[in-house]
């Protein structure tokens, strides 16, 4: 379960659902194991979204109460139930590392503004700036900002210098 809620992916939950329960064979008929199966996987969601920065009640608020609770769940009941943990755990993944990436980008934006006049600007001393490795930098700049950093960089130091020289007269 921990491996899964901190690489697995939306579309990858009703089947490693099924495959996880089905790893427990005839131990499902047992209600009594059925609610510690989903006690365990709920436990496991909630340590991983605390460990993305969120408390227990951020992690459960936008739950059903049912989901939330389903002590008396049948076995779809569980399937449902499970496949909303793992969700909302992967849901507070996702923005947490979009917050990363966030503040990861208003660094190097700050530092590419402050030193862009600097002949070495590169985006090697931008990512170190930033406290990241050049490669992760170049594909999330990419990702995020839709232009390599190479791109970026070069219309943004002319327009800058132009506007700068436009301003000195």
């Amino acid at each position: 379960i921990r491996n899964f809620l901190q690489t697995g992916m939306r579309e990858e939950i009703p089947d490693f659902v099924s495959e996880y329960l089905a790893s427990f064979g005839n131990a499902l008929d047992s209600m009594l194991f059925r609610q510690y199966v989903l006690l365990e996987l709920r436990f496991s969601a909630i340590r991983a979204a605390k460990s993305f920065g969120y408390s227990q009640e951020e992690f459960l608020r936008p739950l059903e109460p049912a989901q939330a609770r389903a002590v008396d769940a049948d076995l779809p009941e569980l399937k449902k139930s499970c496949a909303a943990f793992l969700r909302r755990a992967i849901e507070l993944r996702e923005e947490e590392s979009g917050n990363q990436y966030k503040s990861m980008l208003k660094r190097a934006l700050r530092y590419i503004d402050q030193n862009y006049t600097d002949e070495t600007l590169s985006l090697n001393t931008v990512a170190k700036a930033a406290n990241i490795s050049p490669n992760y930098f170049s594909g999330v700049f990419s990702q995020e900002m839709g232009q390599t950093f190479v791109e970026y960089l070069t219309p943004s130091a002319n327009a800058r210098y132009t506007a700068r020289r436009n301003s000195c007269g």
